[in-house]
């Protein structure tokens, strides 16, 4: 999408499907831009990236704000929540924008895991990878069978709804 000069503006767990064959798909356009820039505060607050956050006083953005949600994507899908998910909006929101980013620092990540992850959480948006860059990162390279990431995601959701309904 950021090829044809589109800049989701909301990616986040809820809006990657999977189908029964495997192929992720990216869900939920509505805040999409399709400037290589934008300047307006939108999108999901905890995937926000802080240069989003900071848009009104500092400036526009571009398509490495999505590169930042998907690493907070990538961050929730192993903790189960994005960062700063125990604080109220408004917080969160000041601690994205003012705070050290976060990192993928536990032990039972594969070192693959927390560079991928972590190399997309850069304050700086010229720090963060391209898209391109991202698929040549071994984390992304390694070849898994779609019947993996179909049994992963039937693990996932019945450990979902076993949380749900203890809670």
């Amino acid at each position: 999408i950021h090829s044809c000069n589109l800049i989701h503006r909301d990616v986040k767990a809820a809006n990657i499907l999977i189908t029964s064959e495997g192929v992720v798909k990216l869900a939920d356009f509505g805040a999409a831009s399709l400037k290589s820039c934008a300047n307006t505060f939108i999108g999901s607050p905890f995937w926000m990236a802080p240069e989003v956050i900071l848009a009104m006083e500092d400036g526009q953005y571009d398509a490495k704000a999505d590169i930042w949600s998907m690493g907070i994507t990538s961050y929730e899908l192993g903790e189960k929540n994005p960062p700063n998910f125990n604080m109220n909006t408004m917080r969160a929101l000041y601690h994205i924008g003012q705070s050290d980013p976060p990192q993928l620092l536990n032990k039972k990540w594969s070192e693959d895991y927390k560079s991928f992850t972590n190399s997309m959480l850069k304050k700086n948006p010229e720090d963060r990878p391209t898209v391109e860059e991202l698929l040549k990162l071994n984390f992304v390279k390694r070849q898994h069978s779609s019947s993996d990431l179909i049994n992963l995601l039937i693990e996932c959701s019945k450990n979902a709804r076993k949380s749900e309904s203890s809670a």
